[in-house]
């Protein structure tokens, strides 16, 4: 059996020589160990690919490695979900290329393709350019307008906001290892192990200081409360707050804690929902966890009164 992380790695096409050795270089040298390593490419990478497969198999023993061969004429977007269709049961996907230029419709599609599987999480080395998505399912024209702000109101279940941002692979073709570091893959990769949601945003894990991601797993069991927790300061260290209005700001952290406090009390873990929705309350004191939190406080009154009772019958 295999037990390496469920992690995907896509390697797609670029229009750049030999581009796709310096990305399978970025991914060894990051230690990223993926489950399934997919590389996209076209005829004239073929003589590349066919040199590397050795020392992929030698640095990465545990990966299933999948070369797609892909038609040079069709477009990005088809590369790109030629290796989304290949991804199998791999829940953290990350898309190795250096390429800035993201096809207009391939956020909707990855999305929309991930939003199948309830537990994901995607990193692109690379922040999201849709300089001309149209407004479809989902309205990507205020994506343009203000990513932050779409990525936070979204409908998605996005509990969490980070994203590997940064080139691992500059335009030389060259890894740097200054940028994106194992570590933040490692990290991100426990946390869409254990949590659920999809996790699509321009944050990057390293902002988060190291000691507190073991406070994270140890002081927030539950995925639910660490998730939102996790949202909450990764929005706070990124400066989200100067860049939307404060009464924004606050309504989407409230609603965060608030979706948490309601997946906690659907699993009957009353207590844990209680904090949920007091956080919620501390960024918008109007919102429905305050009709949770009286349902909550009349339910612990009624059960410490059956309590006394049992005890005078006693």
């Amino acid at each position: 059996m295999n037990d390496t992380p469920k992690i995907a790695a896509i390697i797609t096409p670029d229009s750049r020589a030999n581009i796709s050795r310096g990305t399978i270089d970025s991914i060894i040298v990051q230690s990223l160990k993926p489950r399934r390593l997919i590389v996209v490419y076209d005829k004239s990478q073929a003589e590349t690919i066919v040199a590397w497969q050795d020392r992929i198999k030698v640095a990465m023993p545990t990966s299933q490695l999948q070369c797609i061969e892909h038609n040079p004429d069709a477009t990005f977007v088809a590369a790109r979900n030629d290796g989304l269709n290949h991804v199998c049961d791999c829940r953290y996907i990350h898309f190795v290329n250096s390429d800035i230029r993201l096809p207009e419709d391939f956020y909707e599609k990855a999305t929309r393709d991930l939003m199948k599987r309830t537990d994901c999480v995607v990193a692109m080395p690379t922040r999201l350019k849709l300089m001309e998505a149209k407004e479809r399912e989902i309205d990507l024209g205020n994506f343009i307008k203000n990513p932050w702000l779409w990525l936070m109101r979204s409908k998605l279940e996005i509990a969490s906001a980070m994203l590997l941002c940064r080139d691992a692979v500059d335009e030389a073709g060259k890894f740097n290892p200054t940028l994106v570091l194992g570590s933040d893959i490692d990290f991100l990769a426990r946390i869409a192990n254990q949590g659920a949601g999809c996790c699509i945003a321009d944050c990057v894990a390293s902002h988060i200081p190291s000691q507190s991601k073991a406070d994270l797993l140890s002081q927030f069991p539950d995925h639910h409360r660490r998730w939102a927790l996790i949202y909450e300061n990764v929005l706070d260290t990124y400066g989200a707050r100067h860049r939307i209005a404060r009464k924004t700001y606050r309504s989407i952290l409230a609603e965060a804690w608030y979706r948490a406090g309601r997946r906690l009390l659907n699993r009957e873990r009353v207590e844990e929902a209680r904090d949920c929705f007091m956080r919620s309350l501390s960024w918008r004191l109007i919102n429905p966890s305050f009709k949770y939190l009286i349902r909550l406080s009349r339910l612990r009154k009624e059960m410490h009164s059956s309590e006394n009772c049992s005890i005078d019958d006693k």
